[in-house]
């Protein structure tokens, strides 16, 4: 991945989110998907001689979601989060990262179809005048994009699962 469309910090830091979103907008809007820990710790906050505000629309998001809608006019979607089973040891999604991903212009999923369509019918052959139509096609699914069209971002404050750890380690290294 290239410097520009990675951030790795210990804390949320709103200028390098910004950075990352203004870099991935080359490509399309930007999107931020995120875990709902990450979202909660992202904050819309406008400093001026020493003194912060936060937006009303902020305070009523935060306080109905728990986490902003939009960060500087970026959308911000919160994917679900989940345990890999009932003992609620392990996480599915890494709460560590959100993804910046450019939407409007190139779809990054593309549906990809192979060979012809075949088609059988069956007549009556219940007894009950039915007509049974069966359909197959080879589909398949594709992650199409280049690295510098998407961006991401590493906080390790929310390093807590230690399950990730390792994981993190790596990505980061």
């Amino acid at each position: 991945m290239l410097p520009r469309n990675k951030v790795a910090a210990n804390a949320f830091n709103p200028t390098a989110m910004k950075k990352l979103c203004n870099t991935v907008s080359a490509y399309g809007s930007p999107v931020i998907y995120c875990s709902s820990e990450f979202a909660a710790e992202m904050v819309n906050a406008i400093v001026y001689n020493n003194t912060t505000k936060i937006s009303d629309q902020d305070v009523i998001d935060i306080r109905e979601r728990g986490y902003i809608g939009k960060f500087q006019g970026v959308p911000v979607v919160v994917m679900p989060q989940s345990f890999t089973d009932e003992t609620n040891e392990k996480l599915i999604m890494n709460p560590s990262f959100a993804y910046v991903i450019p939407t409007g212009k190139e779809k990054m999923i593309k549906l990809i179809f192979e060979g012809n369509s075949y088609f059988r019918e069956w007549k009556d052959h219940e007894g009950d005048n039915s007509i049974t139509i069966q359909a197959y096609t080879k589909v398949g699914l594709a992650l199409v994009s280049p690295l510098n069209f998407w961006g991401i971002y590493y906080n390790s404050s929310l390093d807590t699962d230690t399950n990730w750890a390792a994981y993190n380690a790596t990505l980061t290294a």
